[in-house]
């Protein structure tokens, strides 16, 4: 039988603590929590970063702060675990930059691409989203990803509609905004 392995080291063979075991098991049971306390009060808040206009995910209030489901969610991850966090504001391209060098640890809304599964590393997902295609009303010559070839695309710069056009070779006219 292996329960009370650690309680025969402690104390008598019944399984029951001598008194030296039960001064023992107190001392450590006190420095785990009394460590757990200060690591907890001194943990500096996780560094995150919201984009400036992406609704419904990452939104910036009046005032200037970060909001968004995706905002509230990593909030509510983060205050289960006992952690706080700060959003910076900023642009897209400059925030994955700001996640890849490590100025911020986390970012709450990432499309998984190959591309940036090769430098960040991701939770599971909680929304999947699906990429599309607007043209101008009544204009039916754009029916497959093939009819695209050739023609100049508008793509987020960083986006994964970015990522995608390069990789697959869409078109060779591709148009960056942010």
């Amino acid at each position: 039988m292996n329960e009370g392995c650690i309680m025969s080291k402690l104390g008598e063979k019944s399984g029951t603590l001598t008194r030296g075991g039960r001064r023992l098991l107190a001392c450590v049971a006190w420095a785990c929590v009394a460590h757990a306390y200060a690591f907890a009060a001194d943990v500096a808040p996780v560094r995150s970063a919201c984009e400036h206009d992406y609704p419904p995910f990452c939104i910036v209030t009046e005032d200037g702060a970060a909001d968004g489901f995706s905002v509230e969610l990593l909030r509510a991850a983060l205050s289960g675990v006992g952690r706080d966090v700060e959003f910076a504001v900023g642009e897209w391209t400059a925030l994955k930059q700001d996640l890849a060098a490590g100025r911020v640890q986390v970012l709450p809304m990432v499309g998984r691409t190959p591309e940036r599964e090769a430098i960040f590393d991701f939770t599971s997902p909680y929304l999947c989203l699906h990429g599309a295609v607007f043209v101008r009303k009544g204009d039916d010559r754009i029916k497959t990803v093939a009819d695209l070839a050739g023609k100049a695309i508008l793509v987020l710069e960083g986006d994964n509609s970015e990522e995608y056009a390069r990789r697959e070779n869409i078109s060779c006219r591709l148009i960056p905004v942010s």
